[in-house]
This record gives C-alpha cells, sequence and structure tokens, in this order.
C-alpha cells in the first residue's frame, strides 16, 4: 500500500491529505525513502533525506532541505524554497536554551 494511502486511511473522518502532501509522499517512496518501522513504533515514516545520510551535518543539525527534494518541489509545484528554514526567519534555538516554547513544553512533558 502507498504511504500516502496508509496516511489518508488512518486520518480521522472529515480530514483531507492534500494532493501536494500525496506527491511529495510518492516521491519520497519512489525515491526509497520509507523505512519500516512497523515492528519499533507500530509504522512505517518517510524522510525527504536518503537514508544513507541520515544523521550527517545538514540532514538532521541543521535545517538543510536535499537538493533532489528542492528539485521535486520546483517541477512540481513550481516553487523554489529557500535552501535554510534560517532563510524563512525560522530559528531554531540551541536544545538546551529554556526560553524555547517547544524546549519548556518538552521539559515539562519529557523530563530527562
Amino acid at each position: 500500500m502507498r504511504f500516502a494511502d496508509a496516511v489518508k486511511e488512518r486520518m480521522p473522518r472529515g480530514l483531507v491529505l492534500p494532493d501536494a502532501f500525496a506527491a511529495a509522499f510518492d516521491w519520497a517512496e519512489a525515491n526509497g525513502q520509507r523505512m519500516d518501522a512497523s515492528t519499533v513504533d507500530g509504522g512505517d515514516y518517510l524522510s525527504i533525506y536518503p537514508f544513507d545520510i541520515m544523521g550527517t551535518p545538514g540532514a538532521s543539525d541543521a535545517p538543510i532541505m536535499p537538493d533532489d527534494f528542492r528539485a521535486f518541489l520546483k517541477n512540481r509545484f513550481g516553487v523554489t524554497p529557500p535552501t535554510t528554514a534560517a532563510a524563512l526567519g525560522i530559528v531554531i534555538p540551541d536544545y538546551n536554551d529554556m526560553s524555547d516554547p517547544m524546549r519548556q513544553w518538552l521539559g515539562k512533558h519529557m523530563p530527562q
């Protein structure tokens, strides 16, 4: 079953998976970036990063979009996204920066 179909199947009644999401899911799946995680957490997942570079600088440490995914977005949707989240004004604070609301939430709900 396609990943997009599996997501659609699990969505709450009344919600619709946008075509753009399904297209991105199909792209990642066609590029071998679907991981069977059913033995770990009950479901598969997709990555815009090829599995052989996950965990390398740029793939997880810094928000840098892979060139292949940027090309897909340009070809499929006619948009050229910035190369980094910072170019959009998105700042990812240091993990230990407790002024970050997400970090505060994590600290409260997932204490170490």
